[in-house]
C-alpha cells in the first residue's frame, strides 16, 4: 500500500489535527500517536483530547498497541501489561471493533503474560536493569540523550497536531541511532535488537489489520516511539 502522507484533516473530522492518512479500497487509514504516562501531564494532548480526537475520527476499526492475544483479557491482567490509554479503547468505543497488533516477544507468542513477568522472568527488563546499573555505559550513552530534555518538554505540553509537526520524531531516532551503535557488540546488544525487532512486527500486524479490514475507516493509536520509526514506512507496505 502506498502514498502514505503527512494530512491536515479536515475541521469536521479532526479540528485541525494532523494524521498520517492512506487510502484503503475506499476506506482510509489513520496514523496517531499516544503518550503513554504523558498523557496524564500534558493539558493539551490529555486522555480526554485522545479520546475526543478518535471521536470526531467516527472510525469503524481501531487498532491498539496490545497483543492479539490479550485484546479481550480482564481489566486486571491489562492493567499489569498495558498502557492506560490502549486498555481503555474498547471502553471509550463500545460500539467501534478494537483489534491488537503489539509484539512482546517470540517466547510470550500465543500464551498469556505470566504474572510477575516484568519483574521476575523477562530477560529484555532483566537486561535493561543490568544496563541501568552499569556506569560505563551510561557514560557512554549520555550523548544519546543530549536533547532528552527539550523532547519532554514537547510531550508535556504540545497538542497532537503540534507534536506531529515537531522535532520529536526526529529526536526519537536519533536517540535510537546512536543506542544501536553504541550498545553493539556489548552484552547489551539483544536489546538493540528486540527493539528493533519488534518494530518491524507491529508493521507486519499492522499490515494484516489492514488487508483484514478493506474499505474500513481504521485508526492505529501507537506510542510515540514506534510512531516515530513507523511512520515512514507505510509506504513500503
Amino acid at each position: 500500500m502506498r502514498n502514505f502522507l503527512h494530512l491536515i484533516v479536515a475541521a469536521t473530522l479532526l479540528v485541525g489535527c494532523s494524521a498520517k492518512k492512506q487510502d484503503n479500497t475506499a476506506g482510509s487509514v489513520y496514523f496517531i500517536p499516544s503518550l503513554h504516562n504523558f498523557h496524564k501531564i500534558n493539558k493539551n494532548y490529555s486522555y480526554d483530547s485522545l479520546k475526543a480526537i478518535i471521536t470526531r475520527f467516527r472510525p469503524d476499526v481501531i487498532a491498539v498497541e496490545i497483543r492479539t492475544e490479550d485484546i479481550a483479557a480482564d481489566t486486571l491482567y491489562l492493567k499489569n501489561n498495558y498502557p492506560l490509554e490502549m486498555r481503555q479503547m474498547k471502553y471509550w468505543f463500545p460500539g467501534v471493533k478494537v483489534v491488537g497488533f503489539d509484539w512482546l516477544g517470540e517466547e510470550l507468542e500465543g500464551k498469556p503474560i505470566p504474572q510477575g513477568y516484568w519483574k521476575n522472568i523477562s530477560q529484555i527488563k532483566k537486561l535493561e536493569r543490568e544496563l541501568a546499573a552499569d556506569s560505563l555505559m551510561q557514560a557512554r550513552l549520555k550523548r544519546c540523550y543530549g536533547r532528552k530534555e527539550e523532547r519532554e518538554k514537547l510531550l508535556r505540553s504540545l497538542t497532537l497536531n503540534e507534536l506531529i509537526s515537531s522535532a520529536d520524531s526526529d529526536i526519537v531516532n536519533s536517540q535510537y541511532a546512536c543506542y544501536d551503535l553504541t550498545v553493539h557488540n556489548t552484552p547489551f546488544q539483544p536489546l538493540s535488537d528486540f527493539f528493533k525487532e519488534r518494530n518491524a512486527k507491529l508493521l507486519v500486524n499492522i499490515k494484516k489489520v489492514i488487508t483484514e479490514n478493506p474499505g474500513k475507516r481504521i485508526l492505529i493509536v501507537t506510542g510515540d516511539d514506534h510512531y516515530a520509526a513507523l511512520k515512514d514506512k507505510f509506504d513500503h507496505l
